[in-house]
């Protein structure tokens, strides 16, 4: 059976727009290939889209590439809007107390770490059991409506009744919500990104990132996941294959986010 890392591959689009811009505005680009991407059309309709629902029918490694799948094609979606920008299109920031793209591409890589060590730990309290649960303290990772006080976020009477409301908000309800930055979030310490990166660093730093969440799964690729649970006071409860979407849905918010700061007159 193929490794799980290359029965999905990240595609990346060059369009003709991206093609006909001056260097400038382009930046250095390196082959697709450098970044472990293949040339290939984007699915831009994973972006905002609902849930996908895993078949009965579906082997547990079907299960897995379908939501492997979805992950990839928002993050090759993601990579398209970024690869071809400078690094002065990396910095520029649309108002002093706003991220620039670095810094929105390090948060997104940033967040996937923490979902990595997530699962990691998953995995490891359930080994032989095949299920395990891992609940995640607001103090732990400390996100929520940036319109919520942060003091009232962490009383427990007003958390334990949003965590009940969490779990029993529809699948493709939290998928929307989590993918259109309807709502402003509060980001949480461990995933707050640092300014001024290299353009390069940031961008081989994503592929790596990716990388490793494939390597995480592949020993798992035959089980079922879905006894694999985190609980969060706030995001409410998420199964191995409910974070894979967690994963691309986060990409295609931030992607918007990205387009704003492109469509911002003071853009490079």
């Amino acid at each position: 059976m193929r490794p799980l890392k290359r029965l999905i591959s990240i595609s990346l689009n060059t369009t003709a727009s991206q093609t006909d811009a001056p260097e400038l505005r382009r930046g250095p680009r390196k082959p697709a290939e450098s970044y472990g991407i293949r040339e290939s059309p984007v699915d831009r309709g994973t972006c905002g889209r609902a849930g996908r629902k895993l078949k009965s029918k579906m082997t547990n490694t079907e299960k897995l590439e379908s939501m492997v799948g979805k992950a990839q094609k928002a993050r090759s979606a993601f990579l398209t809007e970024v690869q071809s920008l400078s690094q002065a299109e990396f910095d520029f920031k649309p108002a002093p107390d706003a991220w620039s793209i670095g810094e929105v591409i390090h948060h997104v890589v940033l967040s996937e770490e923490h979902w990595q060590r997530t699962m990691t730990e998953l995995f490891k309290i359930g080994e032989g059991r095949g299920r395990a649960t891992k609940r995640i303290a607001f103090g732990e990772l400390a996100m929520g409506p940036r319109m919520i006080p942060m003091p009232l976020l962490r009383f427990p009477g007003f958390l334990i009744p949003w965590s009940i409301m969490a779990d029993f908000v529809p699948n493709g309800v939290q998928s929307f919500i989590l993918a259109n930055p309807i709502f402003k979030v509060r980001t949480a310490p461990d995933v707050e990104p640092k300014p001024g990166m290299p353009r390069e660093e940031l961008l081989n730093y994503l592929e790596r990132s990716r990388r490793s969440t494939l390597q995480i799964l592949e020993p798992h690729k035959n089980k079922d996941l879905s006894g694999f649970i985190w609980k969060h006071d706030l995001m409410g409860s998420r199964d191995v294959y409910a974070t894979l979407e967690m994963l691309a849905n986060h990409d295609c918010r931030h992607q918007t986010q990205i387009r704003n700061i492109k469509n911002n007159p003071r853009f490079p």
